[in-house]
């Protein structure tokens, strides 16, 4: 990834998707690269899986973001906004770099883009008993009852792309569950972005965002990238770890 956003010309949306390491090496790899802050929410996390991803996933970003800016991966700096969604804290930063990260079970999805605001979305398939509660609560009428006629078939691959797309959509935006996400629609699905007019949430505005589906080479995972302008389609360069093709959530 790293290597395609290094280039001045490239203007789309770098994404790389792998999968959590098991060797304790990685993670003291990973700890000797975090900040006092970061230790301190690792610190903070009980579940030892959770507290590896979490410390996998921040030295993957730094080691991306190290190397797109060419500095050491101590010295990348960024924060959080007022939703809690990361972004670079460089003032001298001559062009924006945009990225965003997402983790399921033992699988890791990280977006990085210099022309556009990007959100990020990954799920692992599980059995979802109550689907139809969830959908209830959560999707808009249009996605219920696209759900609907596809049940039981394609019924939870079908939840997890739409709940992908929704989840991509609200990261884009940076507004968190501020967004209710059964206030928009992602559906119909399909291999094509979606382009989407969305009312902001506090103000008399619109935002344009676009979404689409991350094909990815089996089906117990779903996928989906967001971005908000520019218009159009950016080019999407994806790079699946071949690990990802084993079928389990270990």
């Amino acid at each position: 990834m790293s290597s395609t956003l290094t280039s001045p010309n490239f203007d789309g949306i770098a994404i790389k998707i792998l999968k959590l390491p098991t060797g304790a090496s990685d993670t003291e790899l990973g700890w000797q690269q975090l900040n006092r802050e970061e230790k301190n929410r690792a610190a903070a996390i009980h579940h030892p899986r959770a507290r590896s991803m979490y410390i996998y996933s921040r030295r993957i970003l730094r080691t991306e973001i190290s190397q797109i800016l060419q500095i050491r991966s101590d010295k990348v700096m960024y924060t959080l906004n007022r939703h809690g969604k990361p972004f670079l804290h460089e003032p001298h930063l001559k062009n924006p770099l945009f990225f965003n990260l997402s983790h399921s079970a033992s699988q890791l999805a990280l977006a990085i883009s210099r022309s556009c605001e990007v959100g990020i979305d990954i799920q692992y398939h599980r059995p979802q008993k109550k689907q139809q509660a969830l959908a209830a609560r959560f999707f808009s009428q249009l996605e219920i009852q696209y759900l609907n006629e596809r049940l039981p078939a394609d019924g939870t691959w079908n939840f997890y792309q739409i709940w992908c797309r929704k989840e991509a959509v609200v990261k884009a935006l940076g507004t968190g569950l501020q967004l209710p996400l059964n206030s928009f629609s992602v559906c119909p699905l399909g291999a094509d972005p979606q382009n989407m007019r969305i009312p902001h949430f506090r103000a008399p505005s619109i935002t344009e965002v676009s979404v689409q589906s991350i094909e990815l080479p089996y089906k117990h995972c779903s996928a989906a990238v967001a971005w908000q302008p520019p218009p159009g389609h950016p080019h999407i360069e994806c790079d699946i770890h071949s690990a990802l093709n084993q079928q389990t959530a270990s």
